[in-house]
């Protein structure tokens, strides 16, 4: 399906907002971010399938050219149409296929939440780990439902997830040299015996690692799909 319709709108957009004043000091990077999209979307057939999501496009880009008037708001006109570049964005990601990408973002979200929970609570203390049920449960929403809010949230994850991760990995290397003293702490501090000691003085460092890559790779993997959100 050919997009004369939407570039057309675009066209328009881009001279409208080249036109006002009313966009401030971002008026620049966004009158740039729609020129790209424009070619972008000059170039790509968009799969019948998707039909409405692109007349829902020409639809709310239309709705947008009316609020680029003299005596419009210029907040409200920077909020409109920063949200119209973001759902072009979105839709682009759809229209290419690139939503796919979302998937494994969001696994490694549920993975990094779930080791989170698990190790934090010894190092940061449970209320610290209690208090990130619900954003934790707000972004899992949020992602599938593909909100940027909710995308926001799960990469709120990252930087605890990495500090967590840190004081396990000291503590990984406090271990290689003080085995027998961090068994004989752990079962002072925990009360149980000396094998369940032994395993947790040996997982947790080692979960702390696998929590460190898993934080990276969910940083990346977010990096790539910042733009299929709406």
């Amino acid at each position: 399906m050919k997009n004369e319709e939407l570039i057309e709108v675009l066209g328009e957009l881009t001279q409208r907002m080249e036109e006002s004043d009313l966009l401030g000091s971002g008026k620049a990077r966004l009158v740039r971010t729609v020129h790209e999209l424009q070619v972008d979307f000059a170039s790509l057939d968009v799969p019948k399938r998707f039909d409405e999501v692109y007349r829902s496009l020409i639809s709310k880009g239309r709705k947008l050219l009316t609020y680029y008037r003299v005596d419009a708001d210029s907040k409200e006109l920077q909020d409109k149409t920063k949200y119209y570049v973001g759902y072009l964005h979105a839709a682009y990601g759809d229209f290419t296929g690139q939503v796919k990408n979302i998937q494994p973002f969001y696994r490694l979200f549920l993975l990094c939440s779930i080791l989170f929970m698990i190790l934090s609570p010894m190092y940061l203390t449970p209320i610290f780990s209690i208090i990130f049920i619900i954003p934790i449960a707000l972004a899992m929403k949020g992602v599938k439902q593909r909100i940027r809010s909710g995308y926001w949230l799960a990469m709120l994850i990252v930087p605890v997830s990495i500090m967590t991760a840190v004081m396990w990995v000291r503590n990984g290397v406090y271990v290689l040299g003080n085995f027998s003293q961090a068994v004989a702490q752990n079962m002072e501090s925990s009360g149980m015996g000396q094998t369940f000691s032994t395993v947790l003085t040996v997982a947790c460092p080692i979960l702390g690692s696998v929590l460190m890559v898993l934080s990276i790779l969910l940083l990346i993997q977010g990096y790539k799909v910042r733009k299929l959100f709406v």
